[in-house]
C-alpha cells in the first residue's frame, strides 16, 4: 500500500460477494472448482 495513508478509500477495495473476492484473488478458481465438480459427478456416475 503506497501513498497517502490518510486516504484509505484510495487503497480499499470492497466486494459485494465472496465470488467477487475469489475472482479478484484467483480468477482460475471457477475452472478448478468446475473441473473438480465434474470429476466427482463422473465418479458417482461410475459407481451407479
Amino acid at each position: 500500500m503506497n501513498g497517502d495513508f490518510r486516504q484509505l478509500h484510495v487503497h480499499t477495495q470492497y466486494f459485494e460477494s465472496l465470488y467477487q473476492l475469489l475472482d479478484s484473488i484467483s480468477p482460475m478458481y471457477r475452472d478448478r472448482f468446475g473441473g473438480q465438480l465434474i470429476n466427482r459427478l463422473n465418479d458417482l456416475e461410475k459407481e451407479n
